[in-house]
């Protein structure tokens, strides 16, 4: 039997977001107001309006290559991973939440510690998502 876990995909990616690319500061009418950077509204665009299409996440990562060159890439290695990663937990936890289960690596309801994990470890769970996604 599958356990659906309902997830918010908007907070798990506004916090991962938030946690590695800054606002910017825009003065307005004497007051600061603390705007997303380009960077960070194109990662969140893409990432939803994919998951909206249904993009498979193969189809996601290869796309995200384009993005980054778009916008500079301001992710290093270990936040790409992850965020490639999140977009496959989301898109398997929306559309075919059966592969998530049995991963020991992974616990959804604490998703937003996944990050705290070395780059080895987000590779190590990105791989056993990833293969469980390929089948």
């Amino acid at each position: 039997m599958v356990r659906y876990f309902k997830m918010n995909i908007e907070l798990v990616l506004d916090s991962f977001l938030n946690t590695i690319l800054d606002d910017a500061n825009l003065e307005i009418e004497g007051q600061d107001h603390s705007i997303p950077t380009v960077a960070k509204a194109e990662l969140g665009y893409q990432f939803n309006d994919s998951l909206k299409k249904k993009i498979s996440p193969q189809e996601f990562e290869q796309k995200l290559e384009n993005v980054l060159i778009e916008i500079n890439n301001p992710l290093d290695e270990k936040e790409k991973t992850h965020y490639i990663l999140l977009y496959y937990i989301c898109y398997l936890n929306t559309n075919n939440p059966n592969k998530l289960e049995g991963l020991a690596e992974l616990n959804l309801k604490k998703l937003e510690m996944l990050f705290e994990n070395d780059e080895k470890s987000i590779l190590k769970i990105y791989e056993a998502v990833k293969m469980r996604a390929l089948n």
